[in-house]
């Protein structure tokens, strides 16, 4: 959870600062509130668990609420600060299924991911309908995996045996991203809005991995397996993420309580490149090519004005 805390530090100071000054306290309009939005989410790594045989539609694409905050703060009339931090636990409680190819045969799982994204921008209005913006992209996720599974080392079966794996993972990426806005009056209070950001993020995964075999030893044509397949295991790798974004949204501000409610949906598409530290040259297993990260949903959002 370190990781969680230090973005949510730094999420809070970067909103802060605008504040610090009293002049432009004094001239800024905030806005504050909260965002919930239900996503799904096929994400790279369960593309990464089909490519080494672990297959199962249930981790294909999972769906979750994310929750957060939401600040923005516009001074000099046409210039905007704005921040969101959004966190949700995607997952599935436990599911059954067969690993192809791998040494591990019949499996049960139980897999959670939680999941974080953040995005701050300083957008400039260039008229009343069209704006740009740019800013920081920060996401990320942990993962966490257990699973027991009978061990099949081809062409021998060892059914009578078996193997607890608990797998935990850690990515974050960060990066610059940048875009368009376009806003249209619908009607009094009630308008329409539409972004399309490009991002590109680097970062890093690490995964520990833990397994144990119960029943010892493991004999393979007579000889003592067991430590190839039970103790610790690590690695890290470096990874590249590039894409976009689009979302669109109908807002609506409620004068008597200065409030604006909106509601709408956000798809985002990513390319992600993972590459093993460990590799001294491109592996030949396919395991450095690219993978779609590819995440969307409807979300609410209520913001307060806190203006004069």
């Amino acid at each position: 959870m370190q990781t969680y805390g230090t973005t949510a530090i730094a999420f809070i100071m970067l909103l802060s600062l605008p504040l610090f000054s009293s002049r432009t306290a004094a001239a800024a309009d905030v806005s504050a509130g909260a965002t919930v939005w239900y996503a799904w989410w096929r994400a790279a790594h369960s593309q990464v668990d089909t490519d080494f045989g672990i297959s199962n539609d249930r981790l294909q694409t999972m769906s979750a609420f994310m929750y957060g905050p939401v600040v923005s703060v516009k001074f000099h009339d046409d210039w905007t600060l704005s921040s969101r931090f959004m966190i949700g636990n995607f997952g599935v409680k436990e599911l059954e299924g067969r690993a192809y190819g791998t040494n591990y045969d019949t499996f049960t799982t139980r897999y959670r991911v939680l999941k974080y994204d953040s995005d701050t921008t300083l957008g400039y209005s260039v008229s009343r309908y069209v704006r740009l913006f740019a800013g920081v992209k920060i996401m990320g996720y942990q993962r966490f995996l257990n699973r027991r599974s009978n061990i099949n080392i081809y062409p021998f079966s060892v059914l009578e045996n078996y193997v607890y794996i608990t797998e935990n993972a850690f990515s974050t990426t960060y990066g610059p991203g940048g875009g368009l806005g376009l806003v249209a009056p619908l009607a009094d209070g009630l308008y329409a809005s539409l972004n399309v950001n490009g991002l590109y993020t680097v970062g890093e995964s690490q995964t520990r991995l833990y397994s144990y075999v119960p029943n010892r030893p493991v004999l393979l044509g007579g000889s003592d397996i067991t430590r190839y397949i039970s103790g610790e295991f690590s690695t890290v790798a470096d990874v590249v993420m590039w894409g976009g974004n689009i979302d669109a949204a109908v807002s609506y501000y409620i004068l008597s309580v200065r409030t604006t409610v909106a509601i709408g949906g956000r798809f985002q598409i990513l390319k992600v490149l993972a590459r093993d530290r460990r590799d001294a040259v491109t592996p030949s297993d396919g395991s450095d090519r690219d993978y779609q990260d590819i995440f969307g949903g409807i979300t609410v959002s209520v913001l307060y004005y806190f203006g004069g």
